[in-house]
């Protein structure tokens, strides 16, 4: 009796694993691509040497959109393929978590915190509109 307990205990948390892991993968690469947005974009303003009064806001939520977009898409599409799991569930899941490991880094390494109502509601859109693309591609 203890060993079929057992052996129930290792295949659902084996199952539980897979699933935690294709949500932080999803959430990681869609952080990823917001980071690497960010830092690009900062990169190429110090080098040219314009300073945060000469930006203009509308480039910059621009890219603000399309990244935390981007980023949603690809992390949903990994999260949903990876875990398995509906297409509502590995979206919001997937964005959520990389909606708070931002969080956490602007706070950590910027000492304030961008992100705003915005940014999750990009995030949710994308990886729940990645996380149906992918359930297309599984379907067929």
């Amino acid at each position: 009796m203890l060993i079929l307990c057992e052996d129930r205990l290792s295949k659902m948390s084996e199952e539980t694993t897979r699933v935690a892991e294709g949500y932080v993968a999803g959430a990681s690469l869609a952080f990823g691509v917001v980071l690497l947005t960010q830092e690009g974009v900062g990169a190429y303003y110090a080098w040219a040497g314009v300073g945060p009064e000469a930006i203009s806001g509308g480039y910059v939520l621009a890219l603000f959109v399309v990244a935390h977009f981007v980023g949603g898409f690809l992390g949903g599409l990994l999260a949903r393929r990876r875990s398995g799991e509906d297409t509502l569930r590995a979206g919001g899941v997937t964005a959520l978590l990389a909606f708070v490991i931002e969080a956490l880094y602007n706070f950590v390494f910027a000492g304030t915190f961008f992100g705003n109502i915005l940014a999750i509601g990009i995030l949710v859109t994308g990886s729940i509109i990645g996380a149906a693309s992918a359930s297309r591609s599984l379907r067929s």
